[in-house]
């Protein structure tokens, strides 16, 4: 998107996004188990603000959003579940990016971490 010929209007109307959490540890895992962690998503904005798509390149991971559209002054959660099943011992840090309509923070990278035992 080009955010560029906004008004000033549409700048002051526009999503603001904040995801006070941005890296979350899951703990110490067996393989083969599986876990969810949920980040915060807040629209500090007036205008809706829009999850446009998920960048997620991790096998083990499978990211989702309850909701694409988080109207003004609300919340919403990013689900991610980790599985562990073809993963081997030791200490794991995975990142993936959300791209919103954001003007200020149209693209944000989120990080887990994690351990595998056996």
């Amino acid at each position: 998107e080009d955010f560029s010929k906004l008004t000033l209007d549409q700048k002051r109307k526009a999503p603001i996004l904040e995801i006070p959490v941005r890296s979350i540890n899951l703990g110490i895992l067996k393989t083969g188990n599986r876990r969810v962690g949920k980040f915060k998503v807040k629209n500090k904005g007036q205008n809706a603000l829009e999850v446009r798509r998920v960048i997620n390149n991790n096998k083990e991971l499978s990211v989702r959003t309850a909701k694409l559209s988080i109207a003004g002054g609300k919340s919403s959660d990013i689900i991610v579940e980790l599985n562990t099943k073809n993963l081997s011992e030791g200490d794991y840090k995975k990142s993936f990016t959300v791209q919103t309509n954001d003007p200020e923070n149209s693209f944000i990278i989120l990080i887990l971490s994690w351990k595998v035992q056996k």
